[in-house]
Parts: C-alpha cells; structure tokens; sequence
C-alpha cells in the first residue's frame, strides 16, 4: 500500500508560509521610535533641497557628495574666537572614537562658513586641516550657504565691526547628522562632547538601520 504524501507536504509549506508571514508583520509591527540624544532625532529624515557649495581647488560640493556615508556638518568661521574651534577638536576626537568603535563606518566631517566674504574655499580647507586633513571645508555664495543653513536649522547674522577681529559673525552652534541617503536624520545640540556625540551616534545609526528593515518589509 502506497501512502499519499501530498497532503502531509501541504500542510508543511502551509506551515512555513504562515510562519514567514507572521515574522513579517512582526517586523511590521517593531517598534520603532526615534532615541533620545542630546539633541534631536528625526522619525523621518528630512530630503534636502539641491544645493551646490565649493571646495578647495574650485570643485563643487552638492547633495550628490553626502551620499555612501554618514556626514557630520558644522557652520563656522575661520576668524571665530570660542566655539568653533572646540567644536573642531571635538570632531577629531569624535572621529577618533568613532574609528575605534565603528572602523567600517565610513565618516565625513564638514565644516561650512557663515562668513564667506573672508572665508574663501581655501582658507576654510587650511582651516580644518590644522584639525584633521581628512575634515572637508566649504565656502560658497552667500545666498547658496544661508539656504543651506537654513535646511539645516542654522541661523547666524554678522555682529560688531569694532572687535580686534574685524567683527563676529552670530551663529547656531548645532551639528547636523546626515544618513548614507543624503538626508538630515539628527541634530547635536552644544555643547558639544565626542564622549556623548559618539554614543548618541550609535543610537541614531541603530535606529536608522531598524526603520530601513520595518519599511523594507511592509
């Protein structure tokens, strides 16, 4: 007597579809909800609009060159007395760490001029090679960077023209965090420490990788 396994083979891939489809809407069904940092994590990152700003030896700078990896950017100036270049030390020891904990992780570090009647490309290159010469510096138009900034939360104004310095230039002393996609995933409020920036990175980059898997599987 010969037994008929067709009905016991559909029960099997019966049970394997319905547990597949389980494991797919409890991906669906994960939690996934911004962390809490020292700052400001998006629950959608932000698309930015097209900008084009410019770099050291003339070459243009745009959204295409915040793709394929993660981008920490700062607006400064070269003739700031205080808050820029302590931030900049902390981007390099930020960038330190980083390649410590996460040596796969490919990094950009940009800093951008609020005072691009001073700050030519070159100079702001020059500028953030004292700190690291992997560190990107931009310039640009004028207009070009204030609607960048803006896209970012970043305000600043020129100040007094009668400081030894010519004069200061008021400006947010927030870092943007862009994902591989280009888009503005996070904000670091000041001030600013590697220790917690890199933790509170890890966190954002954790986050972004759990919402890339739930949306890829709805």
């Amino acid at each position: 007597m010969r037994l008929n396994h067709k009905p016991i083979l559909f029960l099997i891939i019966l049970i394997l579809m319905l547990g597949i489809a389980a494991w797919r809407a409890g991906l669906n069904l994960l939690p996934v909800t911004p962390p809490k940092i020292y700052g400001m994590t998006f629950s959608e990152p932000k698309t930015l609009a097209p900008f084009v700003l410019q770099s050291a030896g003339g070459r243009a700078f745009t959204q295409k060159d915040l793709h394929g990896h993660w981008s920490f950017i700062y607006f400064g100036y070269t003739h700031c007395p205080d808050a820029c270049p302590i931030t900049m030390l902390q981007f390099k020891q930020l960038q330190e760490t980083l390649r410590k904990t996460m040596p796969k992780q490919r990094l950009a570090f940009i800093m951008v001029t609020v005072d691009p009647e001073r700050d030519t490309p070159k100079l702001m290159q020059a500028y953030v090679n004292h700190f690291a010469t992997s560190f990107h510096g931009l310039s640009g138009d004028s207009m070009e960077i204030k609607a960048f900034a803006k896209q970012l939360f970043v305000g600043y104004q020129r100040g007094e023209d009668n400081t030894a310095i010519g004069y200061t230039m008021y400006h947010s002393d927030s870092i943007a965090v862009i994902n591989p996609d280009g888009q503005f995933a996070a904000v670091f409020a000041s001030p600013h420490k590697a220790k917690n920036m890199a933790q509170d990175f890890l966190k954002v980059a954790a986050y972004q990788q759990q919402r890339d898997q739930s949306l890829f599987y709805r």
